[in-house]
């Protein structure tokens, strides 16, 4: 029987192709698994990696929290020591500070004896005001201490700390004048603008003699300046232009801990001095 060399030729064109198309499914059936023993063995890798990885980061994590802990523990520590440094200096020099203000008042008419009496109490009370001002800068520090703002009349406040120092204002000849508004109100951390006033007064009692001491306030583009002027021996310009972040224990410190506050409850502070002629140290706040 004769067969069509075309049909022929058909069969053997698709004899040839399922032979490849069964070569390419065996190799496809070997590829396979080969292709996800690899691919498994690599997310394994990584899934050790990342194992590894991740109890590093709760190493790092347990040595912080303990770290964390131990520095808790050693600000605390040092808040109990230097509370109780503070409070032992406070004690005497508040006594001092009576001491001389008492014998002052009783040295009518001995020049000399009074002279020296006035500097006692004063250089006392200065000493006490400060260490008073350090001890509750120290606790704000130490415990974090977030503002509290509230609104609060500031003629009040400041009148607070102009009784306070009209005292050792007189024995040094000084006038204090409370020139604030008496119905102005101001929205801030009341504590932490104490501390503030407190500072800048003493700093103008203590380097003002028979002079005045103005402090005053006013309003400008719903922003609120507080101002303590005086006319005493000026300021340096090398203490009030040191940056905000200047450490240390000289001349100014209070200046430093009067910017540090301010920067705590938005509030900035300008300085203007000259010498023999007084200073003028004006604090913004944003209403």
């Amino acid at each position: 029987m004769h067969i069509p060399t075309a049909l022929v030729r058909a069969n053997n064109s698709v004899g040839g192709s399922s032979i490849w198309i069964a070569v390419f499914i065996s190799l496809v059936l070997m590829v396979c698994p080969l292709a996800y023993i690899y691919y498994r063995r690599q997310w394994n890798r990584r899934e050790m990696q990342m194992d590894d990885h991740t109890a590093a980061l709760l190493k790092r994590i347990s040595e912080f929290e303990n770290s964390q802990k131990v520095m808790q523990q050693q600000a605390e520590f040092q808040q109990k020591i230097i509370a109780a440094i503070v409070h032992g200096i406070k004690s005497p020099l508040k006594y001092l500070t009576l001491t001389g203000k008492q014998l002052y008042n009783m040295s009518e008419g001995e020049n000399t004896l009074r002279d020296v009496l006035r500097s006692m109490y004063t250089s006392s009370h200065h000493m006490y005001t400060f260490t008073d001002n350090l001890l509750q800068y120290v606790k704000l520090y130490l415990q974090d201490h977030k503002p509290v703002l509230n609104s609060f009349n500031l003629y009040e406040l400041v009148q607070e700390k102009v009784l306070m120092f009209t005292d050792i204002a007189i024995s040094k000849g000084d006038v204090i004048h409370n020139k604030v508004p008496a119905t102005l109100m101001i929205y801030t951390d009341r504590q932490l603008l104490s501390i503030v006033v407190h500072n800048l007064l003493d700093n103008a009692v203590k380097y003002t003699s028979h002079g005045t001491i103005i402090l005053s306030a006013f309003a400008v583009e719903k922003r609120i300046h507080v101002a303590v002027q005086d006319t005493g021996i000026g300021m340096d310009e090398a203490i009030f232009s040191r940056p905000a972040g200047f450490n240390s224990m000289e001349p100014g410190l209070g200046l430093v801990i009067t910017r540090q506050l301010l920067s705590m409850i938005n509030g900035r502070i300008e300085i203007k001095s000259s010498p023999e002629v007084g200073t003028t140290v004006i604090l913004i706040f944003e209403e």
